[in-house]
């Protein structure tokens, strides 16, 4: 018996080749996402929050409030206080927290002729409650953030701290 191995013929070279280039190409994608995001998310909050400041005038407390209701269809103040952790009095949230973005154009009032199937009645007094929902520009702006957050969008800084961070985007 001969002890030596066949040759592999030119199609058997070209598969082998075109696996060890995918294993390549796929460690190099996690490398490379590894590499150009070393920062967690919680390392970029505070930076997001100060760009968010600086740039659309958004408070944190009103960026916060964006991404949590980025998710939801509609809202109304009596079931977003709760669930949002606010203990304070209504009227308050509203001046503080809401208001600003419904003049900004990020959130506005719900319209009941929009969807006829979804009671406007509270069970509780029989009384007309209003309800909130974000707009298009609210959802593109939280997606924005979302996005400088986990690193795909530049994070601009304030220019008064002498301080710029640029993180670049998968390329």
């Amino acid at each position: 018996m001969p002890s030596y191995k066949k040759k592999p013929t030119r199609s058997e070279k070209l598969r082998m080749m075109e696996k060890v280039q995918a294993k390549r190409i796929d460690d190099y994608r996690v490398h490379k996402h590894l590499k150009a995001d070393p920062y967690n998310i919680l390392k970029l909050l505070n930076h997001v929050l100060i760009d968010a400041k600086h740039n659309y005038n958004i408070d944190t407390r009103e960026l916060c409030f964006l991404l949590f209701i980025y998710d939801l269809e509609m809202f109304s103040l009596e079931y977003i206080l709760p669930t949002f952790g606010y203990t304070g009095r209504q009227d308050n949230f509203v001046d503080i927290t809401l208001y600003p973005l419904i003049q900004g154009g990020y959130v506005r009032k719900y319209s009941p002729a929009q969807d006829t199937d979804l009671p406007i009645i509270m069970a509780r007094n029989n009384k007309q409650t209003t309800r909130y929902c974000i707009t298009v520009s609210g959802r593109k702006l939280v997606k924005r953030y979302l996005d400088k957050l986990h690193g795909r969008e530049s994070i601009l800084v304030d220019e008064k701290t002498h301080f710029r961070m640029f993180l670049l985007g998968e390329e």
